[in-house]
């Protein structure tokens, strides 16, 4: 960044104050943050703009619009989260795909069902998901994997949201998945689940 606005040979002070500066007005005019991933695996220096702005939950009011094909993959990706975070963190491959076969979400008999190259291209190489070999899985079977939250739903995506998601869905309160509202209430605050 320093290089692309000719600051390079400047007091490392003034390249500082300029850094932080960006960073505030890139989240008070656009709404993105600028977060270091070096405390979350990532190497010195690598950042990820990470999208805080909240729209409006009523659809009249919202600023963006999203495609068809946008909101339909918004609410896959929900769903795979979903699946990962109930299950501990991790979801084994045949757990994933047989919750989104029982869905209806996912054919694996269809050859042209994108679903899968969506999950394992698409939302990983944008770091939704991340993918890694099963260690624990039954070598008879063939190589197995796991997958997990990427670092962009871990910056950007918050797990209450998830569980009021799946408390919905099910038809129940956030309160009565007592391991995960404890864990959440600790991490994001005890007014995470109010209302706004």
């Amino acid at each position: 960044v320093m290089k692309g606005i000719e600051m390079t040979n400047r007091d490392p002070k003034v390249q500082t104050q300029i850094w932080e500066e960006a960073i505030k007005e890139l989240y008070n005019t656009f709404g993105y943050e600028m977060k270091p991933l070096e405390n979350m695996g990532g190497k010195k220096g690598d950042y990820m703009l990470a999208n805080k702005f909240q729209d409006a939950s009523n659809e009249q009011d919202q600023h963006m619009e999203l495609s068809e094909e946008e909101y339909e993959n918004q609410s896959l990706l929900l769903i795979v989260l979903s699946v990962i975070y109930m299950n501990g963190g991790a979801a084994k491959q045949d757990q994933l795909y047989a919750f989104l076969t029982r869905s209806g979400l996912y054919d694996p008999k269809d050859n042209q069902n994108n679903v899968k190259q969506l999950i394992e291209d698409k939302f990983k190489k944008i770091h939704y998901i991340k993918i890694e070999k099963d260690d624990a899985s039954d070598a008879d079977s063939g190589t197995k994997m796991l997958y997990k939250w990427g670092l962009r739903a871990e910056v950007e995506i918050k797990k209450s949201d998830i569980l009021k998601f799946v408390a919905n869905i099910y038809n129940k309160t956030v309160e009565e998945f007592t391991e995960e509202y404890k864990e959440i209430i600790e991490k994001e605050g005890e007014d995470c689940f109010k209302e706004p």
